[in-house]
């Protein structure tokens, strides 16, 4: 009996591993097979393995990957200005192959097609035809640097294709593919409900790598996944890690879009409505901390205080007598919208509106004094909602205009969430409390007289 399957039967051992392994055998021989650093793996990198094997953490992990490797990558993301959420956003894999292993086994059914530039690393064509799919060729050329053009894109892509794949910088051209043709054949294959698959393996190596990534289109490119890998970079190619990262672009498309899409059905949200996120200090196992990019669009982080010993008597007691809690409501919705249109039209003299942008800009490093040990400073939607909070200030006091006080008043909630801290400031114990406490003395309010005509105004 043929006890060999039909799909075993087709594989064959590529030229590159042949090589490879007749090089194996060579002395004196330089072998250019296997596209790995001529480096050691970084000591740091064996201590911690050997570190691991001592204390015994050679056990089986999550599917996913540990909550904390995930955490790592998403925090060390999150210093370089694009945010992860490591429980939807990041799993670990058996090496780059391993995650495009894991998404054509997912993404493929027999005779669905990939579409893939040409020249390629061959192993990409084998992992589609083995998974069941079939590989289609986009051809390059020299004219255009070897990128994949989106003309030759449409021109094969069709109802059966299920993804694209792309490497880049490309094994074994060199071509890095630019941003806006990245772009590009994003949105050609989102139109068609086509993924892109993007192996970023060897761009570590390049200086521009920060520049030339695509993270940052993650946030707004729901039909991109980046694979990335620590072969290269730390010399691991006998250790087999590497991770995959896609969008869970829900908590972003629900605070930027008013609306939500779940299982491929759009729900537009009602007006007004809030997010709320909340975090307990203690119990941090097993949680993850906000990405950046989703953290900023909060307005507030709001730092709630432990409960006073006379409320929680008294939560004691209805507990004992069984009294249950009374919820009443203070606005109803169309109340609410009215006082929001109102705090809209509250006025924000020039003067005030030029301390929040000088606030704002001091926050980044060299900006001031204050900003020593600020790795990231407050981003464009800080000044907004500075702004916004203020003006929602000012109409609680009763005045149609918002001043310098109501600037400051609000200024921790609007900022600490947007201001992070470098490694050596947060060892020190610094904080973004007191780096806004600083900004405060430091930044003169430069606080003219308002208007006449402002400072007359009064909101019965």
């Amino acid at each position: 009996m043929d006890w060999i399957n039909e799909k075993a039967k087709t594989l064959r051992q590529g030229a590159i591993r042949a090589m490879f392994d007749k090089a194996s055998t060579m002395d004196n021989v330089i072998s250019m097979g296997i596209g790995e650093p001529d480096m050691a793996t970084p000591e740091l990198v064996c201590r911690a393995g050997n570190e691991a094997l001592e204390k015994g953490i050679t056990h089986y992990t999550p599917n996913a990957g540990t909550p904390a490797l995930r955490r790592a990558i998403a925090e060390k993301s999150n210093l370089k200005g694009v945010g992860y959420d490591p429980t939807t956003e990041i799993i670990i894999t058996n090496g780059g192959m391993g995650a495009l292993s894991l998404l054509f086994l997912v993404l493929l059914n027999p005779g669905d097609e990939v579409l893939i530039q040409d020249p390629q690393w061959l192993n990409y064509v084998a992992q589609v035809r083995y998974c069941g799919g079939e590989a289609v060729r986009v051809p390059t050329d020299l004219e255009h640097n070897f990128t994949m053009q989106p003309e030759a894109i449409e021109q094969r892509i069709t109802p059966r294709t299920k993804a694209l794949m792309i490497n880049s910088p490309n094994n074994p051209t060199g071509m890095t593919l630019p941003r806006g043709l990245l772009e590009a054949a994003l949105r050609i294959c989102r139109a068609q409900g086509t993924r892109v698959l993007l192996d970023e393996c060897f761009l570590d190596f390049l200086q521009q790598r920060d520049a030339l990534t695509a993270k940052p289109l993650l946030q707004t490119a729901p039909n991109l996944v980046i694979l990335k890998a620590f072969t290269k970079l730390y010399a691991m190619a006998g250790v087999r890690l590497g991770y995959c990262l896609c969008a869970n672009t829900a908590l972003l498309e629900a605070m930027q879009e008013r609306r939500v899409t779940v299982m491929g059905e759009t729900h537009a949200l009602p007006s007004p409505f809030f997010v709320l996120a909340t975090q307990n200090p203690i119990e941090l196992e097993g949680t993850f901390p906000l990405p950046e990019a989703q953290l900023d669009r909060f307005l507030f982080k709001i730092n709630v205080n432990r409960t006073p010993a006379d409320v929680l008597a008294r939560i004691v007691l209805n507990r004992e007598m069984g009294v249950e809690p009374e919820i009443s409501p203070v606005l109803n919705a169309q109340e609410l919208q009215e006082l929001m249109q109102m705090a809209r039209n509250v006025a924000i003299p020039e003067v005030v509106a030029d301390y929040i942008g000088r606030l704002v800009n001091a926050t980044h490093p060299g900006e001031s004094e204050a900003s020593g040990g600020v790795k990231y400073g407050a981003s464009p939607r800080a000044a907004l909602g500075l702004a916004a909070a203020a003006k929602a200030r000012a109409l609680r006091h009763g005045r149609a205009f918002c001043s310098f006080e109501d600037v400051q008043a609000v200024i921790h909630p609007v900022l600490e969430h947007r201001i992070l801290l470098n490694h050596t400031a947060r060892l020190d114990g610094q904080t973004p409390a007191a780096v806004i406490n600083r900004l405060v003395r430091e930044i003169p309010a430069q606080n003219k007289p308002l208007p006449d005509s402002l400072a007359a105004a009064k909101i019965h």
